[in-house]
């Protein structure tokens, strides 16, 4: 099981993406971060005396307001975060043998790479699929098990996400994209405390 200071490293690195998320599109005034990054003003103050210090943001005056900004080193780790993900998200679309999911996690990256908006939605919701994955030992091999490809151990997963999400669906929005993103946890949520169950009767 997870212990409490996993969950705070967790919620500290979420965090301090929020805040480099926001930079990365632009530099932002302190008041701005407080509106995006959604964070009382003594931890937001926290969170950027870490990043200043870690070299990740800078403090600089523009039109006579003090703003943050990626600094060289920032705009580099968020580069090479973005394609270390793109690299695991593609080897992870190999493993899936089901010809119609496997489409599906490639459209998805496609559009997670044209639109940072999108991957910035999938980061997120895979920080919440590896929290739940790794949270019960149970789960954590039951998953392994069907990322080695056997198809008995992909086969109840598949059923249960081709039933939540509509042949139909147009991922065309970051709240479409969560949405799905979200029946498919759900799904794989429902699958193994359903096997949890039966295995405790």
């Amino acid at each position: 099981m997870l212990d409490r200071y996993h969950f705070q490293r967790e919620i500290k690195s979420r965090n301090r993406r929020k805040i480099v998320s926001i930079l990365k599109d632009s530099p932002s005034t302190f008041t701005e971060l407080l509106d995006g990054a959604k964070l009382s003003r003594p931890v937001l103050a926290q969170y950027l005396k870490e990043l200043v210090k870690d070299e990740v943001i800078e403090r600089r005056i523009h039109d006579e307001r003090i703003v943050y900004e990626l600094t060289q080193r920032g705009k580099a780790s968020e580069l090479m975060r973005t394609r270390a993900l793109a690299s695991g998200f593609r080897a992870a679309t190999s493993l899936i043998r089901d010809e119609r999911t496997a489409e599906l996690f490639a459209n998805m990256l496609k559009m997670a790479r044209e639109k940072p908006e999108f991957f910035r939605v999938l980061m997120d919701w895979m920080l919440d699929f590896t929290l739940f994955m790794t949270s019960d030992p149970v789960y954590e091999s039951r998953w392994i098990r069907v990322l080695s490809g056997n198809q008995d151990e992909w086969r109840p997963f598949r059923d249960e996400i081709a039933k939540r999400i509509p042949t139909s669906l147009q991922i065309d929005t970051p709240e479409k994209l969560r949405e799905m993103l979200d029946s498919i946890l759900e799904a794989t949520k429902a699958i193994l405390l359903r096997e949890k169950g039966r295995k405790k009767a």
